[in-house]
């Protein structure tokens, strides 16, 4: 299981307590009209020891946003890669965010700002939070689809988070430049030439 404290201060985890039985060896003997068994197996009681823990304070330059994690990871794909921008034709974004030691309800929602001569159509924000041998791993994916409504260079806003870094304890930011691109016009397609009749 995976703790995470809501305030600061002492904190002490209760001794774990665990009863079963050890493996034993099992004879079977036959009788003319049953038969029975026997173990050699025998109940144990095992108990931990309290753990006392000292919760630090959240730091008071760790932003408004606390997301304390040991790693996390931003990225960005584009469908089609790399991405061609033609007025009324859609582009895919998809903004990934990995962290580690965190779950994923822990992790931003976006706000995308308006973007003029472009249409943004963003689906909901996807979470999952995986479980592992030394923690939690949390995954949260956006997708958005991009339509240009006119010609001409635009500035695709970047993604930003800051984080606190529990290990080396100190702020990070993690982020995603902005793209400059250029749209191009709609595509006509010529109407294909008439056969000659005459």
């Amino acid at each position: 299981f995976v703790i995470f404290p809501e305030k600061e201060g002492e904190m002490i985890i209760p001794a774990v307590q665990y009863r079963g039985e050890t493996e034993g060896t099992i004879t079977k003997r036959r009788g003319f009209m049953k038969d029975f068994f026997q173990s050699g197996g025998r109940h144990v009681v095992r108990q931990s020891r309290p753990l006392k823990l000292t919760v630090l304070p959240k730091p008071t330059h760790g932003g408004l946003w606390w997301l304390p994690a040991s790693e996390l990871k931003l990225s960005e794909k584009w469908d089609p890669d790399p991405p061609v921008f033609r007025v009324g034709e859609p582009v895919t974004r998809i903004i990934t965010i990995e962290a580690e030691g965190v779950e994923s309800e822990q992790l931003p929602e976006w706000q995308f700002p308006q973007i003029d001569g472009m249409k943004i159509y963003a689906e909901p924000q996807e979470r999952e939070t995986l479980s592992h041998s030394s923690g939690v791993r949390s995954i949260s994916r956006t997708s958005q689809a991009l339509v240009p409504s006119k010609a001409g260079i635009m500035k695709i806003p970047g993604a930003r988070i800051r984080w606190w870094d529990v290990i080396a304890k100190k702020s990070r930011i993690s982020e995603i430049p902005e793209r400059s691109v250029t749209v191009l016009p709609i595509l006509i397609k010529e109407d294909p030439k008439q056969p000659d009749t005459t």
